[in-house]
């Protein structure tokens, strides 16, 4: 997933067009929630899973968590973060504490739903529409570097623009209208450097240089011999995409899989084993990983690239 942060950073480019009508705490408070769920699986599985809470409808479920009782919780919260301002820091910093049922609900659907199609780009095991089908149409529709640049750039601008209006909010004297001016001047600029950015480090290195885990040949016994390997420079990763070929060439069962790769090092389960390919993605928080997907029987389904 983009982890929490940005998934919570992202918000502040809603709350920045709806101030009134989006409530930030409470968008935060569900992408926590829901984001507890792949947590749990880890610590009691091993396997950071998304499951249930990751769909449409299971997301929706923990909005209406996040507008009753999560509103109030909220409310407190914006309560004691006013208490720790001095009256300098309250002037910039401070906020209401009630929280409308309206900026509520925004808050929590909008989080929920922006939090499900995000992660839909990067998590191989997503089910959006679980229960009524076990399809997912955007993996892998956008490079993950490309949904933490956009995360990043949608938090920078959201930022921005919430400051800007911070101080803009002066009297409508030629001072303020000259900040006004410079406030439209410069939310264009973060627009046009926000997308330069995401280009830069998604998009264009892929198209100037090629794609780095297509570099070399799959060979089986280097692959077998890195192992312990999860950091950058490891020799699997440039060619984890012609091991995703071979693979889909020679559709192996899980044991044939096992014989030319090697043991796993994380996912070691029927339905997926996992191979770690190092930090290739310039934000990747975690190894990014090649997973194999079998049937019950251990038929071959699919093998991806996943950046965690």
């Amino acid at each position: 997933m983009p982890v929490t942060p940005f998934h919570i950073g992202a918000g502040l480019l809603f709350k920045a067009y709806a101030p009134a009508r989006v409530s930030w705490v409470v968008f935060a408070l569900v992408n926590i929630l829901i984001d507890l769920e792949p947590i749990l699986w880890y610590l009691f599985t091993g396997d950071p899973a998304h499951r249930q809470l990751h769909s449409y409808l299971g997301a929706t479920i923990v909005a209406a968590l996040g507008v009753w009782p999560g509103r109030r919780l909220a409310e407190a919260w914006l309560r004691w973060w006013n208490r720790q301002l001095n009256p300098a820091q309250a002037r910039w910093l401070g906020t209401g504490t009630q929280i409308s049922l309206v900026a509520a609900w925004a808050g929590a659907l909008l989080g929920s739903g922006s939090h499900i199609v995000l992660d839909s780009f990067m998590h191989p095991d997503m089910q959006p529409y679980w229960p009524w089908a076990a399809d997912n149409g955007l993996l892998r529709k956008i490079p993950v570097d490309g949904l933490h640049a956009i995360c990043l750039a949608a938090a920078a601008w959201g930022g921005l623009r919430l400051a800007l209006l911070g101080w803009i909010k002066l009297p409508a004297s030629f001072v303020g209208n000259k900040l006004r001016d410079a406030a439209r001047l410069a939310e264009i600029i973060v627009l046009v450097t926000a997308l330069w950015v995401a280009a830069s480090f998604s998009i264009l290195p892929q198209l100037l240089d090629g794609d780095p885990r297509d570099a070399v040949a799959f060979d089986a016994a280097v692959w077998r011999g890195t192992a312990a390997q999860q950091w950058r420079g490891n020799p699997r990763a440039p060619m984890a995409r012609p091991a995703v070929r071979h693979l889909e060439a020679l559709h192996p069962n899980r044991a044939t899989a096992l014989v030319l790769l090697g043991t796993p090092d994380a996912r070691d389960r029927p339905a997926y084993i996992s191979y770690h390919l190092g930090f290739l993605g310039w934000l990747a928080m975690d190894a990014d990983t090649l997973d194999i997907e079998f049937q019950p029987d251990g038929t071959f389904v699919a093998a991806r690239i996943v950046q965690h």
